[in-house]
């Protein structure tokens, strides 16, 4: 993908969000590259996860518009069989009008890693999904910011690292070594990445070596921070995957694993671009952070 790739579909009538083929390694090469003017323009719903959450992010921020965790064109729809119905659903109501809405765990995941790079067109084999888990009890509300773990880590000290005060953060990684996750968090909050946050929403993570590890590091960080925490939430590297807004008001309640989303996306971007308009007119520069 090129920044020109994103400006194109910006400026195309017929195309009514963006919905990103996989992840990677590169997406933060794009960022000093993007029309982040063209893209309020346009507000266009940009999807994606992985390593495309510095693009989420970066958008967030300097567009100052909603953006979206959810599902890539190939992890997540080129199974032999087709996209998971949740996901599927997921994504259509995150992105349409509407009251508060929960979130709710799958019926049933899959950890197989087809090889879509080389026609493997052997369909995946399920198992029943667990619920969604409390680390550490409480209620928390603000607006939903966060996305891949590593990813979020090297945007620390740019201008495409949100603040989190006030924020739900959620968390998602792929990777298996509950040793390099505890880095990663260990970094965060050394950077002040979880200071005055409002709650704590991590990932399933079924491939980590040392899950009761995870699970108690996670749970000494909410502590350390004061945090309502909830874990095996379907975000990120899983199938199915939910679709989350970043930008968008919910509220979380761990005492009976519940995430709600406050307000629809497509409302806080519409209510975004009457703001930028009428700072805009008069000659303020629109509010592009938190």
């Amino acid at each position: 993908m090129l920044a020109e790739d994103i400006a194109w579909c910006c400026r195309r009538e017929e195309i009514s969000a963006i919905l990103c083929t996989t992840g990677g390694l590169r997406s933060a090469e794009l960022l000093p590259y993007l029309d982040f003017d063209l893209l309020r323009a346009a507000r266009k719903p940009l999807c994606g996860f992985s390593d495309i959450t510095s693009l989420l992010l970066g958008v967030y921020l300097r567009a100052g518009m909603v953006t979206f965790h959810g599902p890539t064109a190939v992890p997540s729809m080129g199974d032999a069989d087709g996209i998971d119905s949740y996901a599927a659903a997921g994504l259509l109501a995150t992105w349409r009008p509407g009251g508060p809405r929960v979130l709710r765990a799958p019926t049933a995941t899959s950890v197989e890693s087809p090889r879509w790079e080389v026609e493997d067109h052997r369909p995946r084999s399920r198992t029943a999904a667990g619920p969604w888990r409390a680390l550490t009890p409480g209620v928390g509300r603000g607006r939903l910011v966060g996305g891949h773990l590593s990813t979020v880590v090297s945007l620390l000290g740019t201008p495409y690292c949100p603040r989190t005060t006030g924020c739900l953060v959620f968390l998602e990684t792929n990777e298996f070594e509950v040793a390099v996750i505890r880095r990663d968090l260990a970094t965060l909050a050394a950077a002040g990445f979880f200071r005055g946050a409002a709650g704590l929403v991590f990932g399933r993570t079924p491939c980590a070596d040392r899950p009761d590890d995870l699970d108690q590091c996670l749970r000494d960080l909410a502590a350390d921070h004061g945090l309502p925490a909830l874990t095996d939430v379907d975000l990120g590297h899983t199938v199915p995957i939910t679709t989350v807004p970043i930008g968008v008001m919910a509220s979380l309640d761990t005492g009976r694993a519940m995430l709600r989303i406050d307000e629809t996306a497509v409302l806080a971007r519409e209510t975004q671009r009457v703001k930028d308009r009428a700072t805009m007119s008069s000659g303020t520069p629109p509010r592009r952070t938190l």
